[in-house]
């Protein structure tokens, strides 16, 4: 089984169906790949990550399927981004591989089936306001899967605590920079002084003198008498 499965996932690597790139991690188990949104839907535009989770009875028992990025969809679970396809469930066989199980998913996304809905919301719409669906499905699409917003995250998930103080210690450092210039360039004060100030000063000056006066006068007085 593992065998098969390695053997399938280098052929898909090296011929990868269209609109569909295959990302290859650790665990052979589960298998991720990247979905282009078809053309005419309203998941243009978009790139849509689907994980598929092999059990031990695989190829026996079907692959489960899940969009790991958010999609208005009929057929995919809001809460968990579950897929509901018939060969994931009761048309699997087991000379069906990954590649054919990735293929009817992207299908699904140009046929959706409203029928057999696990996000009711969307299968009403579709069934009763097709174009309300569609513009909700598009502004999905242009949050969660256009390679732009996906860049936006991925920036600001990776930029690290240590970066960002970094960059708060240089606004402190041009802030006070800039503090210091202006204080540097400020001219200077030509205002007069106080004369509050003038006669403090003069004050002590004053009182001496009196003294002196009052002492000569005591004098003099002692002269006479």
């Amino acid at each position: 089984v593992m065998r098969r499965l390695v053997k399938e996932l280098k052929a898909m690597k090296r011929s990868p169906p269209d609109g569909i790139e295959l990302v290859i991690g650790e665990e052979l188990s589960q298998v991720t790949a990247d979905i282009t949104g078809p053309e005419a839907t309203p998941f243009e535009g978009g790139v849509f990550r689907v994980l598929l989770k092999l059990t031990c009875e695989f190829p026996a028992a079907p692959p489960a399927g899940f969009f790991l990025t958010n999609i208005f969809h009929p057929n995919v679970r809001p809460e968990t981004g579950e897929i509901c396809l018939n060969i994931l469930k009761k048309d699997w066989k087991p000379d069906l591989g990954l590649r054919d199980v990735l293929l009817t998913i992207k299908s699904l996304m140009i046929f959706p089936n409203p029928e057999s809905a696990l996000n009711e919301t969307a299968g009403k719409l579709m069934l009763e306001a097709f174009d309300e669906y569609a513009s909700r499905a598009r502004l999905m699409t242009s949050i969660h899967a256009t390679p732009a917003a996906a860049r936006g995250d991925s920036l600001a998930a990776s930029k690290s605590q240590p970066v960002a103080a970094a960059e708060a210690a240089a606004g402190s450092v041009t802030t006070a920079s800039t503090t210091l210039t202006d204080a540097t360039n400020a001219p200077a004060s030509t205002a007069p002084p106080s004369k509050i100030a003038t006669k403090t000063a003069a004050a002590p000056k004053g009182v001496s003198k009196k003294k002196a006066k009052a002492g000569g006068k005591k004098k003099r007085g002692l002269k006479r008498l």
